[in-house]
């Protein structure tokens, strides 16, 4: 299966880069699994988290 390499970061201080391997057959289930995950860490930190995409990991 693929995994989806996301990157979130902030213009915050308190908050360090964060990198979330998403398993998922296509992009766009990844991209609706990290949205998910996106929701919930801004709910966390109380800031707006950007999304970059970094590549494809293919696991065996």
């Amino acid at each position: 299966m693929k995994q989806y390499v996301f990157s979130f970061s902030t213009h915050s201080l308190d908050f360090n880069s964060r990198e979330y391997k998403i398993e998922a057959p296509g992009m766009m289930d990844a991209l609706m699994k990290v949205k998910h995950i996106k929701a919930n860490v801004e709910a966390e930190i109380s800031s707006t988290v950007h999304i970059h995409f970094k590549g494809i990991a293919y696991s065996e």
